[in-house]
């Protein structure tokens, strides 16, 4: 039995205290060394490859308890479905309904218990997450709040289309959402607005970092030849483009079938396990495929031995700007959208001319099956780096992990006074 499923066995025999005793266990200390500030992340999907950076290129120590560990800790605690709310991230965190209170009072007296078991066995001087309203953390925020350990957010959410800003303020002005923690670092300019607009975080708690995560390209070698992955990245749920998505896979699924060349492989890269599932379902239909799905393949490794990138309105998809692979987008169905909802625009000519936007599932598989059998030289990267710095803050001078580093030591610092 392994400790995951141990804990989740104590809950369920009435046993919670004894599960969050265990917590601790679930720490990953890698390159920890003492005597450094030492920060206590809680990982989610895409941070860990924050962290990743952080702990290769800073003088902090970063440990590592996945936030999943921290869920199984409050497992049946609360029933989220059926509290008075929209949804469970920023509305949990700030409504005033008298039923959503109360379970609040239970996640942050559990919250307050597994900080002070973390902080019995764990030095740490700061705890860092990756979303200022994820409804499973609230508790351990107040308790932070409460005990005058800094909170801080490096937030993964970047808000670079005009949809998802738009659906965000909504979120934060309908729930009142307030961010209490300490200090927000985000990964450009263009979520400010989002924020401070809403009243969801004053503007002397943020600052702009840039994503750690990108500082890896710095040292990533393209070659010219041997790019042998044909990728898709997937954007199966919350880009509001479903039916274009499946209509994208399963021209890929065709493609890959069809595949003569023995030295290409075409490869989904998927966000996470549920997303994963939600591929799977959809390629029922097309049993014939020679496609390899995957999940925690470090995203650069996949994109710098890619040869085509297909994706849609994703960080990841702009991350693949880096890389020499030719760059496509859907253009069809209802992934043609206004100016206003795409990440990459083709009514813009600097775009136009670094991503190629497809009209239709046909034409996508047709230029599959011709990349399969050829590859494009390395492009020049001075005009994807140009398109990129729009979206991104991407010092010149230092890495974005260094400006991390600079902006939680000023928090400790504040704390030592």
């Amino acid at each position: 039995m392994n400790l995951e499923t141990l804990c989740e066995n104590l809950i369920a025999c009435g046993l919670r205290s004894w599960a969050v005793w265990l917590l601790p266990f679930f720490a990953e200390k890698q390159g920890y060394k003492p005597g450094r500030p030492t920060v206590l992340c809680l990982s989610r999907s895409h941070f860990f490859r924050d962290i990743a950076q952080l702990r290769r290129l800073t003088n902090i120590n970063w440990i590592e308890i996945r936030s999943k560990y921290i869920s199984i800790m409050q497992s049946d605690l609360v029933d989220m479905k059926k509290l008075p709310i929209e949804k469970a991230q920023t509305f949990y965190c700030a409504s005033q309904h008298p039923d959503v209170v109360a379970a609040r009072k239970l996640t942050d007296a559990w919250g307050a218990k597994m900080l002070a078991r973390l902080r019995s066995a764990i030095r740490f001087d700061a705890v860092m997450t990756a979303n200022t309203d994820y409804a499973l953390e609230d508790g351990i925020k107040n308790a932070c709040v409460h005990a005058g350990v800094p909170f801080l957010v490096l937030s993964k959410e970047h808000y670079v289309s005009g949809w998802l800003k738009d659906l965000r303020v909504g979120d934060y002005t309908r729930a009142g959402f307030k961010f209490n923690g300490d200090g927000v670092a985000l990964f450009g300019d263009y979520t400010i607005p989002t924020l401070t607009e809403t009243g969801a975080c004053p503007r002397e708690k943020i600052v702009v970092t840039g994503p750690p995560r990108l500082d890896v390209w710095r040292d990533v070698k393209l070659a010219e030849h041997g790019r042998n992955y044909i990728t898709l990245i997937s954007f199966s749920k919350g880009y509001v483009v479903e039916s274009s998505f499946t209509e994208t896979l399963h021209a890929f699924a065709r493609a890959s079938a069809a595949n003569t060349n023995p030295e290409v492989e075409f490869i989904v890269k998927c966000k996470n396990g549920d997303d994963k599932k939600q591929v799977v379902r959809a390629l029922q239909d097309t049993p014939q495929h020679r496609l390899k799905i995957v999940i925690g393949t470090p995203l650069h490794e996949i994109l710098a031995q890619s040869r085509l990138v297909m994706g849609l309105n994703s960080l990841a998809l702009l991350e693949a700007l880096l890389s020499g692979a030719k760059l496509c987008l859907p253009h069809w169905g209802d992934a043609r959208r206004d100016s206003h909802d795409l990440v990459l625009d083709p009514a813009d000519p600097s775009v136009a001319a670094c991503a190629t936007f497809v009209p239709s599932p046909q034409e996508f598989e047709r230029l599959l099956l011709d990349y399969s059998l050829k590859a494009d030289p390395l492009p020049d990267p001075q005009p994807r780096w140009d398109i990129l710095r729009r979206f991104f803050h991407l010092p010149k001078e230092t890495s974005c992990s260094a400006e991390v580093e600079r902006w939680v030591l000023s928090h400790l610092s504040q704390r030592t006074r």
